[in-house]
């Protein structure tokens, strides 16, 4: 695999690459350097090592992978916190959610609890539908299902 797919590289021989590689890592790993440096190096790096794809759904593919690993770095525990401020840059620069799952939920729970609450209901009583047709069911069953099914307004 050729890892020049960036136009700036594309001339370059494989050992000017190897050069350029390592200044970049040399300059991510210098504590001296300013911020806006290593970030323009994290960059250089990240689109030097971008995998040439063919079509556009590939690359959203892997992009939504790729912010699916950030994330699941902000919710896993055994993580740095300087991974974790490293993924939230990251998902920031993309211009993702940098929630996680859980804290989306929160936020966003009362509507889908509510339709999960609907499909739990929907289900038992299904349950209790079914429970009627089934000849395996004992008499006390059924009079309980039919009873339930009369509090929720369902006429069997």
């Amino acid at each position: 695999m050729t890892y020049s797919n960036t136009p700036q590289y594309a001339s370059y021989s494989q050992e000017d690459l190897v050069k350029v590689i390592e200044h970049y890592r040399f300059v991510l790993q210098d504590p001296t350097r300013p911020a806006i440096e290593r970030l323009e190096a994290e960059r250089n790096l990240a689109a030097l090592y971008q995998p040439a794809y063919s079509s556009s759904s590939a690359q959203i593919e892997h992009n939504n992978r790729v912010l699916g690993g950030y994330r699941a770095t902000l919710a896993n525990p055994n993580v740095s916190e300087a991974a974790k401020a490293h993924a939230r840059a990251m998902l920031e620069m993309a211009g993702a959610d940098i929630r996680t799952q859980k804290e989306r939920s929160l936020t966003e729970g009362s509507n889908k609890q509510g339709k999960s609450a609907d499909a739990h209901l929907a289900r038992q009583l299904g349950g209790y539908k079914s429970a009627l047709k089934n000849p395996n069911v004992s008499p006390e069953a059924k009079a309980h299902a039919r009873t339930m099914l009369a509090q929720h307004g369902i006429e069997c």
